[in-house]
């Protein structure tokens, strides 16, 4: 589903960059950014712009807005307008195992995110790990969330970089995954936690002094950020 509530995220250690909005969004925000370009999306991403590329912004809005499960936000640099549109970032909850005939339950307690950013100009400019920050603050404030998974494919640099600065920590779980023209990538698992869900959540014990760092590094981060609902 797309989210109703708007969030402004500010870098208020650098006030003169512009802040970063999570919005709703629909066919008008998807429009100013096709046609896309697939080579400039990350490797795992290029599928999903294809398929943007190809539905069309009105069917791609229907098809999000009526995705129940997922949390989807518009990303927006300096204001919130259709032409200031760049990409979107996503939440995920995790589902809690049951039989399988029942329809299944999902807990906010642990989700995995995924942001992109659709606009290849407005790469690397930190609207990403803007966006990542301002969800995650969302996520932990609002939701109650205290355990985060990402993943990445071995070529997504960029997504690493701003993961590892955020906090997360890689794990050793790989996942070969096939994209399209059957062409395929291993991915990378990345966690984050809070430091009371750090040994409640199965990782490793190896994994549990790194996490805790990465928190500290997360919450050294987040004091240069300021993060409001609008």
């Amino acid at each position: 589903m797309i989210v109703q509530t708007q969030l402004a995220v500010k870098n208020i250690a650098s006030p003169e960059v512009p802040p970063v909005y999570l919005a709703p969004f629909g066919e008008a925000e998807l429009a100013k950014v096709l046609p896309i370009d697939p080579n400039s999306a990350p490797y795992e991403h290029r599928q999903a712009v294809i398929n943007l590329s190809r539905l069309g912004a009105a069917s791609m809005a229907d098809l999000i807005s009526r995705t129940p499960v997922v949390s989807t936000f518009g990303i927006y640099s300096g204001r919130i307008k259709p032409d200031r549109f760049v990409g979107v970032v996503d939440l995920l909850p995790a589902e809690n195992p049951g039989p399988a005939n029942v329809e299944p339950t999902y807990t906010k307690t642990l989700q995995s995110l995924g942001v992109h950013i659709y606009s290849a100009r407005k790469q690397g400019r930190g609207l990403g790990t803007a966006a990542v920050l301002g969800i995650m603050r969302y996520a932990t404030q609002i939701e109650g969330t205290t355990f985060f998974d990402a993943w990445t494919s071995e070529q997504n640099l960029p997504a690493q970089r701003i993961l590892d600065n955020l906090g997360y920590v890689e794990t050793a779980n790989r996942e070969h995954a096939e994209h399209f023209g059957g062409r395929t990538s291993w991915l990378k698992q990345w966690i984050f936690a809070a430091p009371e869900a750090v040994e409640s959540t199965n990782t490793p014990p190896l994994l549990h002094e790194p996490l805790r760092r990465g928190y500290e590094k997360f919450t050294d981060l987040a004091m240069k950020y300021e993060v409001q609902i609008v």
